[in-house]
């Protein structure tokens, strides 16, 4: 899912001339995954319908680098919810339209929930804000009786964005990622950048929430490395379930940053301290 990153990543903060966009802007004007999936079919997204389960919705908001694909884990394996995958990215979607063979994206999006649902677990996706707005537009979110919002974010926004500086050198977006090793170089306007759409990612989470009347909780990656039962505990209990014998497993996936991150870190610092204090 290497090219739905990188094209995500193009377009979460830039307008058409290159501009940064608002926060508004990026929630409510998505295109990049919208415009193919209402290609793919025909036009025919939208459901009307009432509820068709039982059990909420459960959406893990994030950005790239934030830590989502280990909460994720972590939170499949206690058995609880299912899916958590980034399944309304469009290639996604399109692979989905075939294995499913489905004629609109509601009967595609309803196959995928009941998948997970009829095996005893919730159903759960992984999305930026401007998708759930997406999923909000298109009515899909009234398959369930209500959603569950978990926002996956990281205190250490320029160590977040380095990774993610990284990530799109090398294309290695987990551990378990079998790439070429590729070198690496550090870029000043490309981190300060992810910056800028790390923060409006951020922003927008909060918004869409709102918009939805939706609580929402914070599992924030510094926490679920410190202490990942902890974290994990907080989220189930705020999705409803009982937390008393809650077994999160062993994590596939290890921590990528190393001494380059630590390095790339440090002379974006001391850039960024340069530049402030010649402007004085």
């Amino acid at each position: 899912m290497a090219l739905s990153e990188r094209e995500s990543l193009r377009h979460a903060a830039q307008s058409r001339n290159g501009r940064l966009m608002s926060t508004l802007q990026y929630l409510i004007r998505e295109k990049l995954h919208s415009a193919p999936i209402l290609k793919l079919f025909e036009g025919d997204v939208f459901y009307n319908g009432a509820p068709v389960f039982d059990v909420p919705l459960v959406v893990m908001l994030f950005c790239n680098r934030s830590g989502s694909n280990l909460a994720a884990q972590y939170l499949l394996n206690t058995g609880l919810v299912g899916g958590l995958q980034e399944s309304t990215n469009h290639a996604s979607v399109a692979f989905a339209k075939k294995k499913y063979n489905a004629s609109s994206y509601g009967e595609l999006f309803e196959a995928q929930a009941r998948d997970v649902i009829d095996r005893g677990r919730w159903y759960g996706i992984k999305a930026s804000p401007n998708q759930l707005a997406m999923l909000k537009k298109w009515g899909l979110l009234s398959l369930f009786p209500s959603v569950k919002i978990l926002n996956s974010t990281r205190k250490d926004v320029v160590g977040q964005a380095v990774s993610l500086s990284i990530a799109m050198q090398t294309q290695k977006w987990t551990s378990q990622a079998d790439v070429p090793d590729v070198e690496v170089g550090y870029d000043f306007q490309d981190i300060t950048g992810h910056i800028n759409r790390i923060c409006t990612q951020a922003a927008a989470s909060h918004m869409v929430a709102a918009a939805l009347s939706t609580p929402m909780h914070e599992l924030v990656y510094e926490d679920v490395v410190e202490d990942p039962i902890g974290a994990i505990r907080g989220a189930v209990r705020f999705m409803g379930f009982p937390d008393g014998d809650l077994d999160i497993g062993e994590p596939k996936i290890q921590k990528q940053a190393d001494e380059k991150n630590d390095l790339f870190i440090k002379m974006y610092g001391e850039e960024l301290l340069g530049r402030i204090v010649k402007s004085v």
